[in-house]
């Protein structure tokens, strides 16, 4: 099979990627260290990252629950639960105010192709 005319899907996970918003070195640290709890926030984190990205668009149901329930954790400075955003933030030593910064660009990004695609 010639490699160069051969197209391969995009698998779904790669189209709905966090390294826009996350720094890429954030999951090899977590990784080296080994630590359940610091890889466990980082997936949670990681999770409602994709959650927008994946159904920013979505009009009902479970997608658009999955939706807005992720914004209203990414826009909330509650920091009661041990699980809220910020604490999430603050475990990783990231910048809560800059992934919500980058998730704002990354949605009007993802829109600006959108209404080109359907023009």
């Amino acid at each position: 099979m010639d490699r160069e005319t051969t197209h391969v899907p995009e698998r779904p996970e790669r189209r709905h990627s966090t390294t826009d918003i996350l720094p890429p070195r954030l999951r090899d640290e977590t990784r080296v260290r080994r630590d359940p709890e610091r890889r466990l926030r980082l997936a949670v984190l990681e999770d409602a990252i994709r959650y927008v990205q994946r159904y920013a668009h979505a009009t009902e149901g479970r997608e658009q629950a999955l939706y807005e329930d992720a914004v209203d954790w990414f826009r909330s400075s509650d920091r009661t639960e041990p699980f809220a955003f910020e604490n999430v933030c603050d475990a990783l030593r990231l910048d809560a105010h800059g992934i919500r910064r980058r998730l704002g660009e990354w949605r009007q990004a993802h829109d600006a192709r959108r209404h080109l695609r359907a023009a």
